[in-house]
């Protein structure tokens, strides 16, 4: 996909979002469900959310580190943070937050 400049407005950009990925569903039917538009922005919506509460907590893990932990360590108690703070709830979207956390806002 062509990148678009930042005067891209909202509507647009969501209705190349749900082109493309009509587009990916046709490529693999099976593997992707079909969304309604509604459905799309729903699931963005639930993504973003739990993507940038993990953002925090992992920070927050990140700064309890102790000497001697290593990365998985920090994982693991954000993880432990996250479920803490979020009724016991796991973060399942590890993939989501490897994607999204070099790119900009």
């Amino acid at each position: 996909m062509k990148k678009k400049g930042t005067n891209q407005n909202k509507g647009d950009l969501w209705k190349t979002i749900a082109r493309l990925y009509e587009e990916a569903r046709e490529d693999a039917p099976t593997a992707i469900k079909e969304r309604s538009f509604k459905s799309l922005t729903s699931r963005w919506d639930t993504i973003n959310r739990d993507v940038s509460r993990w953002v925090g907590v992992y920070a927050q893990a990140q700064r309890d580190k102790a000497s001697g932990q290593s990365d998985e360590d920090v994982e693991n108690h954000a993880h432990y943070l996250y479920q803490q703070r979020y009724n016991g709830v796991k973060f399942t979207l590890k993939h989501a937050w490897k994607e999204m956390r070099h790119m900009r806002k």
